[in-house]
C-alpha cells in the first residue's frame, strides 16, 4: 500500500456506505418528501417504503351530521293574473307556451301592494309529466316601491294530472301536481333589502284558469 492511502477497515468501510446512503437519503427526501427510501445497504437496519395509499377510505367528519335543518318562514304571498297562454311551439328545449302577466296583488307581514302589468310566465314541457316555468314580474308597494321578482319552476304532474291537461282541464285538481320554484329578489337601497340577503323557495298553486297563487318561504338555519 503507498503512502497517502490508507487501506479501510471493514468498520471503516461500513461507516463510509452508511454516510453515502444518508447523503443518497436526504436528496430523495428533498425531491420526493413522501417517499422514503429503502435499505439498499445490507447493514441490518430495517427501512420501509412509506407512500401515500389514495385508494385507502378516508374517515369522514361527523360535522355534517349534527348540522341544522333549515326552517321555513312564510313571508309573501303573490296571486298573479294571466292573459291565454300563447303557444311557441316545438322548440329545442321542448314544447313552449306563455303568457303575459296582466295584473295582481301581493301580501308580506310589513308591507303589501299590487303586481304590475306587463310581466311573463314561459313554460317548457319536457314531457308529458314535467315542465319548466320562468316567470318574472314586478311589485309594487303602497309606498310605491318596486320589487322585481324572477322565478325558476318546476312542475311535476302524475296520470291523473297528465291525463286532465291532455283532456284540456285547467287547472289541474289539488293533489295531482306539484309546483315548486326558487325566486331572486332586486330592490333598491332601503328597508327591503333583506329580500336580496336571503335564500328563498317558492309554492306554486294553481287556482282559476288565469290565477296563479305563490307563496314565498325564507330559509332560516
Amino acid at each position: 500500500m503507498s503512502a497517502g492511502f490508507k487501506e479501510l477497515t471493514g468498520k471503516d468501510s461500513a461507516d463510509k456506505c452508511r454516510r453515502i446512503e444518508a447523503f443518497y437519503i436526504l436528496q430523495i427526501r428533498w425531491l420526493r418528501p413522501a417517499i422514503h427510501c429503502p435499505n439498499s445497504f445490507n447493514d441490518g437496519v430495517k427501512r420501509s417504503m412509506n407512500i401515500i395509499d389514495f385508494k385507502k377510505p378516508v374517515k369522514r367528519s361527523f360535522r355534517g351530521n349534527t348540522a341544522v335543518v333549515p326552517q321555513l318562514e312564510k313571508v309573501l304571498t303573490v296571486i298573479l293574473k294571466t292573459d291565454v297562454p300563447v303557444l311557441m311551439g316545438i322548440c329545442s328545449d321542448g314544447l313552449r307556451s306563455s303568457s303575459r302577466i296582466l295584473g295582481g296583488e301581493f301580501h308580506a307581514e310589513y308591507f303589501s301592494g299590487s303586481v304590475q302589468a306587463g310581466g311573463s310566465s314561459m313554460q317548457v314541457e319536457l314531457s308529458s309529466e314535467l315542465a319548466f316555468l320562468d316567470t318574472r314580474f314586478t311589485l309594487v308597494t303602497q309606498l310605491g316601491e318596486l320589487i322585481s321578482v324572477e322565478s325558476q319552476g318546476v312542475l311535476l304532474m302524475d296520470e291523473v294530472g297528465q291525463q286532465e291537461l291532455q283532456n284540456g282541464v285547467w287547472p289541474i285538481s289539488d293533489g295531482h301536481y306539484q309546483c315548486t320554484c326558487t325566486p331572486r329578489f332586486k330592490v333598491s337601497l332601503g328597508p327591503n333589502e333583506w329580500l336580496e340577503k336571503s335564500a328563498f323557495i317558492g309554492k306554486t298553486e294553481y287556482i282559476q284558469d288565469n290565477e296563479t297563487l305563490i307563496s314565498f318561504y325564507r330559509m332560516k338555519s
